[in-house]
């Protein structure tokens, strides 16, 4: 295993297999952002009042509302069932757990300290749940409650007219003869519900600006002859910021990139988005 850091601050990883190599990804990513991984893997769950007390009750019981940990339980346990991912995120944990293990009290990052807890044992669910942060953040233009609104008030043949669930000529992304593995809840509407009144005060609403572009350039068309596959995630700035560059190498693949946190390793080189709006729905 050899981790170079180049003049810009950027480490290279090089490894003789996907294991070595995400166990040192986790290793060195846990040392540089390890309280940035556990506070938005909290987030994610709706456990921050568990650190900042009841302030974060309402954030905390809207992030449950929105399922996002369920949905880090199914993501994390269809993973784990995967021969090619289950081994990768469970080397990315142990090496995260691995410098976490090294870490005395004064070693800690002062988040800890001035919070006044500790970090939590890394695990491919706390990687689920940082891929559900993502797909929240990246699931922008959700209209649910409009639209719910809307229906109330026009009626449901009217609502259709003026906002098609389809509109004439969109494809859409799943064939129309696809059958769903599912049956739809039955739900009642809370006491004292009313459509035409707005909705609940900590209902989290995605940014409507949030969007995102990517691309691919084939190889016949680049300088250096290579593929490129690239995208504009239209993040926020934050500090820390949300990117770590990194590059990833084994004698089988090798990659580049701007990844949140590298969280997510996926050693065939794709880029994903998570752009499921269901899963901001409150």
């Amino acid at each position: 295993m050899r981790v170079v850091w180049d003049d810009a601050g950027v480490p290279h990883l090089f490894a003789a297999n996907d294991s070595d190599l995400y166990r040192a990804q986790g290793y060195l990513v846990a040392s540089l952002r390890l309280w940035q991984l556990d506070f938005i893997a909290r987030a994610a769950a709706g456990r921050i009042s568990e650190v900042v007390g009841v302030q974060a009750l309402e954030f905390d019981r809207a992030q449950r509302r929105k399922g996002m940990g369920i949905g880090a339980e199914a993501a994390s346990s269809a993973l784990m069932q995967d021969p090619v991912m289950a081994p990768l995120l469970s080397a990315y944990a142990d090496g995260v757990n691995q410098y976490i293990a090294t870490l005395r009290h004064r070693d800690l990052p002062i988040e800890y300290k001035l919070l006044n807890y500790t970090p939590e044992a890394w695990s491919p669910l706390r990687s689920a749940l940082i891929q559900q942060y993502m797909v929240e953040n990246l699931s922008g233009w959700d209209r649910d409650v409009e639209d719910t609104h809307a229906r109330a008030i026009l009626g449901p043949v009217l609502h259709e007219l003026i906002f098609p669930a389809r509109p004439p000529g969109v494809v859409p992304t799943v064939p129309t003869d696809s059958i769903w593995p599912f049956l739809p809840d039955s739900l009642t509407a809370p006491p004292g519900y009313d459509p035409r009144k707005g909705y609940a005060t900590d209902a989290h609403r995605s940014d409507p600006t949030n969007g995102s572009n990517n691309w691919a350039v084939h190889g016949n068309r680049t300088t250096s002859g290579h593929a490129l596959l690239a995208n504009d995630t239209h993040l926020g700035l934050n500090f820390p910021p949300i990117w770590i560059p990194i590059q990833l190498a084994t004698p089988d693949h090798g990659l580049r990139v701007h990844h949140p946190r590298s969280l997510w390793p996926d050693h065939r080189a794709q880029r994903t988005r998570g752009l499921r709006c269901d899963q901001c729905t409150p």
